[in-house]
């Protein structure tokens, strides 16, 4: 006998917190990693304080500007396509252009469907943790890899 589905309806609840999401990279539009964890999409404020003449009961808080922590991907595989290994080749190559890369992680539900993606602009790699080799794997693997980013964009999926 089967077990019994203690899924919630998405439809009753407006939302499904047990979908699995399935992560994407994408480099220059070409997906070309998948992984199972991410961590580091963080972007923090200054705040500049200022002390206002005549005003000796509060400092005023002035907007500055953003900073944004490196992204962590953690246990992936690489699609049949070299476009990650040759970023990273051109990266530290006199003869090509600057390394950067626009990258995209994308989300997808438990029916493989895109539900959002975060845009990363002007990333590059800062750290790569290759995989442990083991002969009866049949995909290529890697431990984490970091990626530095200047700002991020949040898009729905449509």
């Amino acid at each position: 006998m089967a077990a019994p589905n203690t899924r919630s309806d998405p439809k009753k609840d407006g939302a499904d917190p047990e979908i699995t999401f399935r992560y994407r990279l994408e480099i220059g539009g070409i997906t070309t990693v998948r992984f199972t964890k991410l961590s580091g999409l963080k972007m923090s404020t200054k705040v500049d304080w200022v002390q206002e003449g005549g005003n000796n009961i509060y400092k005023q808080a002035l907007i500055g500007n953003q900073t944004f922590d490196p992204l962590v991907i953690e246990k992936g595989f690489y699609s049949a396509r070299d476009h990650f290994f040759q970023w990273m080749k051109k990266m530290h190559d006199p003869t090509e252009k600057p390394g950067r890369q626009s990258v995209s992680v994308i989300m997808h539900n438990d029916k493989g469907e895109p539900t959002g993606r975060f845009d990363l602009y002007g990333a590059f790699i800062m750290e790569y943790e290759g995989p442990s080799f083991d002969s009866k794997s049949k995909e290529i693997a890697f431990e984490k890899m970091k990626l530095h980013y200047d700002f991020f964009e949040y898009k729905k999926a449509s």
